[in-house]
């Protein structure tokens, strides 16, 4: 009895229409009327679906993802100012560097591939590993590109140490990584993080914090399309 009691309380408690009653004993709890539990809700219901106060995303798929604003010295300024100031400082503090980091951006003539690295940098070392004649302060270390078949050298001869269920594979990604490091600048805080890994695979959740974020994004392109 006590269970279909409860059932009957979930059920009219969760009716929006028509007003459903509570079921206290007359003149108790919420219910003061003599007629107890024939006494109706008042007002709204207490829940309401999300959906009306909620945007659906458009999920059409004729629609392309967004394209990628290209920054210019503005944005560059911008970035950078608030790296250097914080993002969160006020107007007032944020307009001297702003207006210094645009003329800079402006001096060096930087390509637009050096203004979007530098944009997208989370970090000085990453704004001086992504146009050193913008950030001169700072210099971070580039490993020699003669140095990185020795480098995969020594993850290929780790890997056979430790066996290899996929030899093919990972010589693929091996040379994967090998071709980045000659091509792309690694800085030599990777290419050591590197030099010990026990598998390429291994890369990603080990070294590739410490790439800057558009070296990063390189060579996770590069390692996706080995097959």
């Amino acid at each position: 009895m006590i269970r279909w009691a409860s059932l009957l309380i979930i059920a009219t408690g969760c009716a929006a229409s028509p007003p459903a009653a509570r079921l206290f004993a007359p003149g108790t709890g919420e219910c003061a009327d003599p007629k107890g539990c024939e006494v109706p809700l008042e007002g709204e219901p207490k829940f309401a679906s999300p959906d009306d106060s909620r945007e659906v995303p458009n999920n059409d798929p004729n629609l392309g993802p967004e394209e990628k604003v290209a920054a210019g010295c503005n944005e560059v300024a911008l970035s950078v100012a608030a790296i250097e100031v914080g993002n969160y400082a006020d107007e007032e503090t944020l307009r001297p560097a702003v207006t210094r980091y645009r003329a800079r951006c402006q001096k060096t003539r930087l390509t637009a591939d050096e203004r979007q690295c530098v944009f997208d940098a989370a970090d000085a070392t990453g704004i001086a590993w992504c146009a050193p004649r913008f950030w001169p302060q700072q210099t971070v270390e580039i490993v020699a590109a003669t140095e990185c078949p020795a480098i995969a050298s020594q993850i290929t001869e780790r890997m056979n140490a430790l066996g290899r269920p996929h030899q093919d594979l990972g010589d693929r990604q091996v040379a994967a990584l090998q071709r980045s490091c000659q091509e792309d600048r690694w800085p030599t805080t990777v290419a050591t993080c590197a030099r010990n890994l026990q598998y390429a695979i291994y890369f990603a959740p080990y070294c590739a914090h410490l790439a800057p974020q558009t070296l990063r994004l390189k060579i996770e392109d590069r390692m996706a399309k080995v097959q």
